[in-house]
Parts: C-alpha cells; sequence; structure tokens
C-alpha cells in the first residue's frame, strides 16, 4: 500500500532519562515532557514498581502499529468497536547476554462485518509500513497475528 498522504519527509524524536535514585527513572518525552516511569525488575534487585524497559519497548511496538493503523484507516475507524494489540517477547541468555529471540503481537479487532475485510488490510499494511516494526524484524522473529469479529450494524 502506498502512502497517498503527504507526509514529512524527516522526523525526530528525543527523550531525556532521569535515573530516579533507586532502581528506575522516568523518560520525558518530546515536546509535551510526558513523563514515563520505569524501575528494574525485582528479579534483578530493582522494586519493580514501574514497568520494566522490556514492556515500555513492547508497547512502543504495538503503539506503533495502532498509530500507523489509525493513520492508514482515518476513514474505517468509525466502524470499528473495540481495538486491542497483546505483544510479548522471549528473552533468552546466550553467552552472558540477553538477547530477544521472538516477539508475538495479536491484534483483535471487533468491527462491522461490512467492512472487516479492508480493516484487515488496513492493519496488515500499517505493520509493513510501521519503521520500528521494521527496525526489529531486521534482527528478529517478529509474527503479528490478527482476530477480527465481526458484528452486525445494529449491535454496533
Amino acid at each position: 500500500m502506498k502512502l497517498k498522504r503527504k507526509v514529512p519527509e524527516e522526523l525526530i524524536f528525543k527523550t531525556f532519562i532521569e535515573w530516579d535514585g533507586e532502581r528506575g527513572g522516568k523518560a520525558l518525552t518530546g515536546k509535551s515532557q510526558s513523563e514515563i516511569f520505569f524501575d528494574t525488575p525485582k528479579i534483578f534487585g530493582g522494586k519493580g514498581r514501574y514497568a520494566c524497559p522490556d514492556e515500555l519497548f513492547l508497547a512502543s511496538l504495538g503503539g506503533c502499529l495502532m498509530n500507523t493503523f489509525l493513520y492508514l484507516a482515518k476513514n474505517y475507524v468509525r466502524y470499528i468497536k473495540d481495538f486491542k494489540i497483546a505483544t510479548e517477547c522471549e528473552i533468552k541468555l546466550e553467552s552472558d547476554a540477553y538477547i530477544v529471540s521472538n516477539i508475538r503481537m495479536n491484534a483483535k479487532l471487533i468491527a462491522l462485518e461490512k467492512y472487516a475485510q479492508a480493516i484487515k488490510t488496513f492493519l496488515e499494511a500499517a505493520y509493513e509500513h510501521c519503521h520500528l516494526i521494521q527496525l526489529v524484524r531486521k534482527s528478529t522473529n517478529l509474527e503479528l497475528t490478527v482476530e477480527i469479529e465481526k458484528i452486525k450494524k445494529n449491535s454496533f
């Protein structure tokens, strides 16, 4: 699917990370300076108060897929009742270093039956266009499964 709308040629995103004085910290993001807190998991001596960076990484992948889909399927969003993405990864210890060996994404949508196939096509296109997913796919296996529950108009 070729993008028809005009999009910027280049984007720059920035974060600033601050240590919290314990076993975690916070990320300040972009222009909004939103705060995202993170912590070291208990198994590694942290308190596990917040998401660990691995979970934030998975959230970034799911969020990128969702945002890309919402951009591409702009005119079809009104036919979607619900949209969720579950993402998980396997991390294995190899030669004294952890590596990500598999990432699985499961997208579940509830959509009007009449538009379900078009919505699935947009989601598959989003998977191909999402820059974070493309980056990860160069280094590890990333699988996407899509489940669409089709509903009639009167149950929307």
